[in-house]
């Protein structure tokens, strides 16, 4: 995967962020990125907290990016490790994005 693009933006229509399935709303800051892999252009966009949380919790991807379910995998193997209350809230709040959006989370 290459990245080609990438921009802090405001939706001006709903999306769906990449890495949780939340929706980010008309209006919100998000992160969007152009990427090609395989030949393949793509957009990438993502909650600047879901971001960040990628940031946290240090993901690091083998070149081929971090899908939805990495994401979750890693948040949930995450929350129950020693982190600050800032770190805390902000996995609780993709907890709570998840549920929100009808997945099971274990933490």
């Amino acid at each position: 995967m290459e990245t080609l693009d990438t921009a802090q933006r405001k939706a001006r229509v709903e999306h769906i962020c990449n890495y949780c399935g939340g929706i980010i709303k008309k209006g919100e800051s998000y992160q969007w990125s152009k990427h090609v892999m395989d030949g393949n252009i793509y957009e990438w966009k993502a909650h600047n907290h879901c971001l960040a949380l990628v940031l946290l919790l240090d993901m690091q991807s083998d070149g081929d990016g971090i899908d939805e379910e990495t994401f979750y995998e890693a948040v949930n193997d995450a929350f129950s490790g020693n982190f600050t209350l800032a770190q805390k809230a902000s996995l609780l709040h993709a907890k709570l994005i998840y549920e929100k959006n009808g997945m099971k989370t274990e933490f």
